[in-house]
């Protein structure tokens, strides 16, 4: 046996092996990265019962960890063959990245929050966060396609509350001009952007005049000639810009200011109406921007027996529940939030990837007329109030 041992000539193992590497090196690159994700299949036996990791790609593929997330990131320079591979690998593993890793690693929580300044008095109650909900579609898209999450925020009692949210940055609707919440989320490092104007955001979405010029131009033609505008005591964004627009006299008809508790909701645009339409016979409207104040006044004609639209018509922003469920339903407007909602999400990430204050213009409603301004004819001067 040992002489047959010996008569085998001597094998020189490197040798081999470089003739080895040297003739798979010489076959097609389809072939050679096929025969390599063949053998990275045999590697990767013993992990099919766990979540793929990126070590197991970079073993499976035969390069370092770091090589492997740089192909797969497509960061920094790697060879495009390599690339290949890794990506080819990580295909037959079926790796997907662990999203708390990444955040890990870069410090980013990919998420955006939805917060209101409005109380829960007027955005849940009848309306169960519908402007909030309808807004927060087009914006969760946009984030989705940015590898981002959306959370949507429901009113909150106090901004201590904020403090529990790890998000990149924030989307408020309807700060006011010094905007506690604002402050609180900029003062832990967060972007904020707001639905309107607001002092120390990083970006905001302007308004215009919120509607006002469509919806007061919409009465004037419906023969109205004294509006009420209700608005908030508070100074959310929506009142401050209403305000300005009818204080620089753009108005097309006479405009008198009323004002309501906000946080009273719906039981405030109510007395507020009321008071009023006791007070003054020649008001033939009102607009309240935000809708439980319409639903209030609404309510309020009703109990004085006005006739809604032919004696006093009732207009508001926006197209929710309170609006359609109205008896009768109330004008409204189409606010076109998925172009609204596009805007607000590439502001937030232009705050996000660059400095300074960006700003976009909120894109232009529509009238959605109905039976609270139909009226067939303006009333005439001569004509008995009727109350």
């Amino acid at each position: 046996m040992q002489n047959d041992v010996e008569s085998f000539p001597h094998i020189n193992i490197r040798r081999l092996w470089c003739v080895g590497k040297r003739v798979v090196e010489t076959l097609p690159q389809n072939f050679r990265i096929g025969l390599r994700r063949r053998q990275a299949r045999w590697r990767v036996r013993a992990v099919e019962n766990r979540r793929t990791t990126i070590v197991d790609v970079a073993r499976a593929a035969r390069v370092s960890v770091s090589t492997a997330s740089r192909a797969l990131n497509d960061r920094d320079r790697v060879d495009e063959r390599t690339r290949l591979l890794v990506r080819g690998v990580a295909a037959e593993l079926d790796y997907r990245p662990n999203v708390r890793a990444q955040r890990l690693r870069t410090g980013r929580s990919q998420s955006i929050a939805l917060v209101t300044a409005l109380p829960e008095q007027v955005v849940n109650e009848v309306s169960e966060l519908g402007f909030m909900l309808e807004l927060s579609m087009p914006i969760a898209k946009e984030c989705l396609n940015r590898g981002y999450t959306l959370t949507i925020v429901p009113p909150v009692s106090d901004v201590a509350q904020l403090d529990a949210l790890d998000v990149d940055g924030a989307v408020v609707m309807d700060a006011s001009g010094e905007d506690p919440i604002t402050s609180r989320l900029r003062s832990r490092g967060v972007k904020v952007v707001t639905l309107g104007r607001a002092a120390h955001a990083d970006g905001y979405l302007d308004r215009g005049s919120a509607g006002a010029d469509v919806m007061l131009a919409h009465l004037a033609a419906q023969g109205a000639r004294h509006v009420g505008v209700m608005l908030s005591v508070e100074d959310y964004s929506v009142t401050s810009t209403v305000l300005e627009f009818i204080e620089s006299g753009a108005a097309p008809v006479r405009c008198t200011v009323l004002r309501a508790h906000a946080s009273e909701g719906e039981s405030a645009g109510h007395r507020a109406a009321l008071d009023t339409l006791r007070a003054d016979p020649t008001l033939d409207a009102i607009y309240a921007p935000l809708d439980a104040f319409a639903a209030g006044a609404i309510r309020a004609a009703d109990e004085l027996g006005i006739a809604v639209p032919d004696r006093v018509m009732v207009a508001t922003n926006y197209d929710g529940r309170r609006a359609t469920a109205s008896e009768p339903p109330i004008t409204a407007l189409d606010l076109d939030f998925p172009a609204l909602g596009r805007e607000i999400a590439g502001l937030v990430f232009a705050a996000l990837d660059t400095d300074g204050v960006h700003t976009a213009p909120s894109p232009s409603p529509r009238v959605i007329p109905r039976a609270s301004t139909a009226r067939l004819s303006a009333p005439r001067s001569d004509e008995p109030d009727g109350r």
